[in-house]
């Protein structure tokens, strides 16, 4: 298969447009160690090259995002990567990478790249988070077999985190689009037309109200933006389901089927948890853990 029918194969699977560079690190893989060579696997299964692996993070990680698409996985603590796919209706050649770490509660997705070869770059760079990376790239002949075929960097660079939203990054923004920043680090991206001045961020309770009047404005992008911050705001121990409803019609109004079926698969996953009958799992005089067997959910 050459790198463009893979490419077009991976962004039928995945519902967008693929980079270039993705079918490419995905055809490498096959003579490549990328686990040597990056730490990381690829989210797709090693013999079906045609069917990602889209993994919801389970109802304890707060930090799933049904703008990011995971393309690799470290294989600990939930540890992937993957592209955030603002506006799949663009079509753009890349997409931003960003990293996702459900094991830092309450900790937005960290960016790093605007194209995938530089996300490759920042997955051996120096990162405060992790120990020091001293030994020199040139001694992974893995990572250097990669870097030729791929044109990456064979000196270490460092991973700046952004952590505040006003340094969240900015996408490329078209002629009568807008971007608004938002906590959760990835922003919203819309037509301009679909935005207005709608002041302070209301409480979680009054978020699904003040959403549902913008949708009926025609305001779409602010209604989005609004449910987005709310999500954040509210914490891994509240997600209630008329804010994911209004998540949804949000997509569904900006036109973007493909990421209103990630939130409606979320709401439905999570009505089978609601149904199943948990059982307990282990327990001890000081803690219960419990087990939802979701076999006897519709």
């Amino acid at each position: 298969m050459t790198i463009p029918e893979l490419r077009a194969a991976l962004t039928i699977s995945y519902g967008f447009r693929v980079p270039a560079s993705f079918a490419r690190l995905v055809d490498l893989s096959k003579t490549i160690d990328l686990e040597a060579a990056l730490g990381v696997f690829l989210s797709i299964g090693e013999e079906e090259w045609l069917a990602p692996a889209w993994r919801d993070h389970a109802t304890p990680y707060h930090t799933w995002q049904p703008e990011f698409f995971e393309v690799l996985r470290t294989g600990m603590d939930g540890i992937s990567q993957g592209f955030v796919v603002h506006a799949p209706e663009l079509e753009r050649e890349e997409w931003p990478v960003f990293e996702d770490d459900p094991s830092w509660s309450g900790r937005p997705l960290t960016f790093l790249g605007e194209t995938l070869p530089v996300a490759l770059e920042m997955l051996v760079a120096h990162d405060e988070v992790w120990e020091p990376r001293d030994t020199d790239l040139i001694a992974n002949a893995d990572y250097v077999s990669l870097a030729s075929a791929m044109e990456l960097s064979l000196e270490r660079k460092t991973l700046f985190r952004r952590t505040n939203s006003d340094d969240c990054f900015v996408p490329d923004v078209p002629p009568g689009w807008r971007f608004e920043k938002c906590a959760d680090m990835i922003g919203v991206l819309a037509p301009a037309a679909t935005f207005c001045e709608e002041g302070v961020q209301p409480e979680l309770s009054a978020a699904v109200i003040r959403a549902r009047g913008l949708l009926e404005r025609g305001f779409a992008g602010s209604a989005l933006l609004l449910v987005r911050n709310a999500f954040h705001e509210a914490g891994a121990a509240e997600e209630p389901k008329d804010l994911l409803e209004a998540w949804a019609d949000s997509y569904a109004a900006l036109g973007r089927p493909l990421l209103e079926r990630v939130v409606r698969k979320r709401i439905r996953a999570q009505e089978k948890q609601r149904q199943a009958e948990p059982v307990i799992l282990w327990s001890s005089d000081s803690a219960v853990v419990w087990l939802v067997d979701d076999t006897k959910a519709d």
